[in-house]
């Protein structure tokens, strides 16, 4: 059902314009009725039809009105035109336009249906959805909750959609063409891409280490003493000099155990104190520069790194082509069908 918003029209700056568009579009939905009734009644049965429930009537219009209808609707066609030319005046005040003369060729269907020919007229309707769809931006009318703008909204939806689904695919195909190709696409992206943006990535990669460090060597801090300690006693155990220390009489065995013990607390505190350094600020620049390292060390020319690279890309993209592929609307229209609304 349409709505109407009188305070729109009341409150609004341009409240003359707005009344305006309203009697124009009450005119020409007189106009377009009038067209259709009297094309219809050009045909046989019409006029048959109508002379069963008001002869008189449809005598005096076969007579008098039907053969000079072209006179009534030049009348309309006046009024029209002369709207026409009224707003053209106004928007070259305004400069609403770049040139003067851009007003007929942007509104061309209104200049056009002012011609008073079969063909012609019919671009009138146009006029009418235009300034029903002014009137929608200023919030004047609204006419998103009747049957007919749904029925369009939802099947320019699937228009739009089913287009825009192909455009992005083909894109993506052309890139894949490319990459199969073997065209240093791959080799412009690390170079253009991400060589630009390498202090930036140098610092948050640097960061995301550090904090990688921060939350996760503190919960993990006992499973790694631990693991040292495995591997030293493991070390020990399998080595001949130790075996040999094992035999001196008294002190073999024990001392066996604190050089084990030893060992392994050096080895921990080394590990240890990196992973603290690694949280330090004062290691930052340690930090960026292993980082900055790795990324010049990935970017260095590799046939066989380009080749994964490329291989990776064409697979990403091809996840992408199938999203793509993927029809919305369908949701929508099956949620339609089960509400009962088709």
């Amino acid at each position: 059902m349409i709505s109407i918003n009188p305070k729109k029209i009341l409150h609004n700056q341009e409240t003359t314009w707005l009344a305006l568009d309203l009697v124009m579009i009450g005119l020409l939905m007189v106009n377009l009725a009038w067209l259709v009734f009297d094309w219809m009644y050009a045909t046989q049965w019409f006029p048959a039809l109508v002379s069963q429930f008001a002869p008189g009537a449809s005598a005096y219009y076969a007579d008098h009105v039907h053969p000079n209808f072209w006179k009534i609707d030049l009348a309309f066609v006046t009024v029209f035109l002369g709207e026409f030319l009224l707003r053209w005046v106004v928007s070259i005040r305004r400069k609403t336009y770049l040139r003067w003369y851009f007003y007929p060729f942007i509104h061309w269907y209104e200049l056009l249906g002012c011609i008073p020919l079969a063909g012609f007229r019919a671009l009138r309707f146009l006029r009418v959805f235009s300034m029903l769809y002014r009137l929608q931006k200023l919030g004047v009318v609204d006419l998103r909750g009747t049957a007919p703008v749904q029925f369009l909204q939802r099947y320019y939806n699937v228009f739009v959609e089913e287009v825009s689904d192909r455009v992005v695919v083909n894109v993506l195909e052309g890139v894949q063409e490319e990459l199969n190709a073997d065209q240093p696409v791959v080799r412009r992206i690390l170079n253009e891409v991400v060589l630009a943006r390498k202090p930036l990535l140098i610092e948050q990669l640097g960061r995301r280490l550090e904090q990688i460090v921060e939350d996760h060597y503190g919960q993990h801090r006992e499973q790694v003493s631990a693991y040292v300690d495995g591997l030293i006693a493991e070390a020990v155990d399998e080595s001949e000099d130790v075996e040999r220390l094992q035999r001196i009489p008294v002190f073999g065995k024990y001392g066996v155990r604190v050089l084990e013990r030893t060992i392994a607390q050096i080895v921990f505190a080394v590990i240890d104190g990196a992973a603290r350094d690694l949280k330090s600020l004062e290691n930052r620049g340690f930090v960026e520069e292993v980082v900055s390292t790795t990324i010049d060390e990935l970017l260095e020319h590799d046939a066989h790194f380009d080749e994964v690279t490329n291989e990776m890309l064409v697979d990403a993209i091809e996840i992408l082509k199938e999203q793509a592929r993927v029809q919305r609307w369908r949701k929508d229209f099956e949620a339609g069908s089960d509400d009962g609304s088709d």
